[in-house]
């Protein structure tokens, strides 16, 4: 090795968020299987809602099958990625897909490639690393307790007093409830 990259390779010294390995340069992130940087850039998440505007008025003389499929383009996920600047590009894909849906279907490869473009297609948005948004997590019984109580716990709220009318006894309290029962009637004869 010659000049200045021997120079910058023999510096030791670990900077705050370097992660050690052997070899030279960064540490590859941890969730890729390949060293090298991906080459369509890297993966992205989309954020919530959908389109962030109202939803535009779809072009004249379209199906009515055409404009619900533009309408659900516009609520789905991935529209959250477009911006006022693709309306030209999109108004000309759903005219494109009319034609095809009325029976053209010499323009289904053109049409296959604006739908990819724009990451309407699984392929299309690999292809601009768009990724979903996460899940809604369920509640956890910590969120439905309040729910249900309607304010917020403290540390022991979840905890409920036997005198509560509200408590349903656990199956130890039932059990026993029922032998001193089953007790008192047998004593009663």
């Amino acid at each position: 090795m010659q000049g200045v990259s021997a120079e910058r390779h023999r510096d030791d010294t670990v900077h705050p968020g370097d992660h050690l390995m052997a070899g030279r340069g960064p540490a590859p992130k941890a969730e890729r299987y390949r060293r090298g940087a991906p080459t369509r850039g890297e993966w992205t998440p989309s954020p919530d809602g959908g389109w962030q505007h109202p939803i535009p008025e779809p072009p004249p003389g379209l199906t009515a099958h055409s404009v619900s499929v533009w309408e659900d383009w516009f609520k789905a996920w991935w529209a959250a990625n477009w911006t006022t600047d693709d309306l030209p590009i999109l108004r000309l894909t759903i005219r494109l897909y009319d034609r095809v849906m009325r029976g053209d279907v010499k323009r289904l490869p053109e049409l296959r490639q604006w739908l990819d473009s724009m990451g309407i297609t699984p392929k299309g948005r690999q292809d601009r690393r768009w990724q979903a948004p996460p899940p809604a997590h369920p509640p956890s019984a910590l969120d439905r307790i309040r729910a249900r109580r309607g304010e917020r716990l403290g540390l022991y709220d979840h905890l409920r007093h036997p005198a509560d009318p509200q408590h349903q006894p656990s199956a130890r309290e039932r059990f026993a409830r029922l032998e001193a029962e089953r007790h008192r009637t047998i004593d009663d004869r």
